[in-house]
C-alpha cells in the first residue's frame, strides 16, 4: 500500500449508513528467517568445542530441504568460520558439512552422514541459531634420509650409504623452542609423526668427524644446519630432498 492510498483513506468519509468502501489490498511482510553456525577447528582433538577452537574459514556448508533432499543454499564460512543463510521460507532443512581435505568430523554433527539435526522453520521470522561443529586434521608427517655424501657433491649417489645417529630437530617458522628431536636410524632414516598442519623448519647437528654438504640439492645449509621452511597440510606426509 502506498503512501497516496494511506492519504486517500485518512479522508473517506461516510455519507450514509449502509455506505460500503473497498480498502485496497494491504501486505504485511515479516522479518526473513534465517540459519547460522560456526565451523571450528578442533585443535586439540578432544572431540568437544573448546572457546580457544580457532574458526575455520572458506569453508563450504549446504542447505539441503529435507522434502525435497535438493540443495537450497550453499555458503562458504568465513574469517572466523561463521555462516548464515538467509531469506529462508518455512521449511524443514538439515545442514550439510562437505568435508574438507585432510580433515575428519570430530563433532557436532553425524560422523557418517555430515549432516545436521533437521530445522524446522515454522514462522516467516524465525532466527535458528545451531551449535558449533568441529573438524580435526588427520596426522601429518614429515621424513626423508641423512646420508653420507662421499664425494661431497651435495648430491645423493646410489652407492652413498645413510648415516645413523645424527639428531634433527623439527621446529615451528612461529616458535623459538624445538617441536621434537629424533636421531636417524640404521639406514640414516629419520620421521616427525602425528604432526598438525602449519609450517615447519629442521634443524641438524653436525656429527662427531662430519659436517653438511655444500651447494647440491643438500637440504640443510652448510654453515646453520637449518633447512628451508616447509608447508605442512593436513594428512600430508612430506618427503623433504635428502639431507648430505
Amino acid at each position: 500500500m502506498t503512501k497516496a492510498d494511506t492519504q486517500r483513506i485518512r479522508n473517506l468519509i461516510l455519507e450514509r449508513s449502509d455506505q460500503v468502501i473497498q480498502l485496497p489490498p494491504v501486505t504485511i511482510v515479516g522479518k526473513p528467517s534465517t540459519i547460522s553456525g560456526t565451523v571450528v577447528i578442533d585443535e586439540n582433538r578432544d572431540g568437544a568445542y573448546n572457546q580457544q577452537d580457532p574458526g575455520f574459514p572458506s569453508l563450504s556448508v549446504q542447505l539441503v530441504e529435507v522434502r525435497s533432499g535438493n540443495v537450497i543454499q550453499e555458503v562458504e564460512t568465513d574469517v572466523n568460520g561463521d555462516f548464515i543463510f538467509r531469506e529462508l521460507r518455512p521449511q524443514t532443512y538439515f545442514l550439510q558439512y562437505p568435508t574438507p581435505t585432510g580433515y575428519v568430523l570430530s563433532f557436532g554433527a553425524n560422523t557418517v552422514s555430515l549432516r545436521s539435526m533437521n530445522l524446522d522453520i515454522s514462522s516467516p521470522d524465525q532466527t535458528i541459531s545451531t551449535d558449533p561443529v568441529g573438524f580435526r586434521a588427520l596426522p601429518s608427517t614429515v621424513s626423508e634420509k641423512v646420508f653420507v655424501d662421499s664425494n661431497a657433491d651435495g648430491q645423493r649417489q646410489v652407492d652413498e650409504v645413510g648415516k645413523s645417529m645424527v639428531e634433527i630437530q623439527l621446529f615451528l617458522e612461529s616458535s623459538n623452542g624445538a617441536l621434537d628431536s629424533i636421531e636417524t636410524n640404521d639406514n640414516g632414516a629419520f620421521n616427525f609423526v602425528s604432526l598438525l598442519p602449519g609450517r615447519y623448519y629442521l634443524l641438524g647437528v653436525n656429527p662427531v668427524g662430519y659436517r653438511f654438504s655444500v651447494g647440491g640439492n643438500s637440504t640443510l645449509d652448510a654453515q646453520t644446519g637449518r633447512s628451508t621452511v616447509y608447508p605442512l597440510r593436513a594428512g600430508e606426509n612430506l618427503v623433504i630432498p635428502a639431507i648430505a
